[in-house]
């Protein structure tokens, strides 16, 4: 029996045909169609891929394991579910080159995307696209950097900056680069904004469990959340104008 979890993990494999690398490591990418000049759709931990073989879910080719046929099915929603979760847009992405780029999202996907949807009683966003693709930068870094499977939409395949993320040699300097940026940004917020930042850009806290987490005042999360993600703005660089102050290269 899989864990929800790993479901989930699975389900999301399936739907970009994923075929992991599995190594002599913690975690294996799992490259999306099985090309691996792309950014992985995820890594999967060692666990995970113990507990998809244990259930049967993993058949092997000559490219690495992808989801037996078998477990696609059994996870397969019908056409009319399926359409029900599934809410794609247009959006244009900010990567660490400093160039923006359009991709389809599923906006509905983590707590951070539903928050960037959210508007006001006047219609406006409650945050800006700069805060969004912020904290959505660190989310990658915190990923990068091996603490956490975050859930959060991956915009870092978005076609830049393949040269610093492909290939499998530098994978341990670039965790080591993701650790230092995360340092920077703890600094950059301060110890009263990392812990309900870190809640909801990477571990996919809505902003109403962030609340009760750091028992504040109710309906206060937004207000706090906005300044938190306006000081990784100016360490990242994500507005029009900054300079990123993160250390990537």
């Amino acid at each position: 029996m899989l864990s929800r979890a790993d479901t989930q993990l699975a389900k999301r494999l399936i739907q970009y045909r994923a075929v992991i690398a599995a190594g002599q490591s913690n975690a294996y990418p799992a490259y999306p169609y099985g090309d691996r000049r792309k950014r992985p759709i995820s890594w999967v931990s060692a666990k995970s891929f113990e507990s998809l073989e244990r259930a049967g879910g993993l058949a092997s080719d000559a490219f690495g394991f992808k989801i037996a046929d078998s477990l696609a099915r059994a996870l397969s929603p019908s056409p009319d579910r399926a359409a029900q979760h599934r809410d794609m847009e247009e959006r244009e992405v900010y990567v660490p080159s400093g160039v923006r780029r359009k991709v389809s999202v599923n906006s509905a996907l983590s707590a951070l995307d539903r928050l960037s949807r959210r508007k006001d009683k006047a219609g406006e966003p409650l945050i800006t696209k700069a805060q969004y693709e912020a904290g959505q930068r660190i989310a990658w870094d915190y990923h990068l950097a091996g603490y956490e499977n975050v859930s959060t939409q991956n915009y870092m395949s978005a076609g830049a900056d393949k040269t610093r993320y492909n290939g499998q040699a530098d994978k341990a300097q670039r965790c080591i680069d993701a650790r230092a940026r995360i340092r920077r940004a703890k600094t950059a917020l301060g110890e009263g904004l990392t812990r309900p930042i870190i809640a909801l850009c990477c571990l996919d806290n809505s902003i109403d469990q962030v609340e009760r987490s750091e028992k504040w005042a109710r309906g206060s999360g937004l207000t706090i959340v906005r300044l938190g993600l306006s000081r990784l703005v100016n360490l990242y660089g994500t507005e029009t104008g900054r300079k990123d102050r993160s250390g990537a290269i």
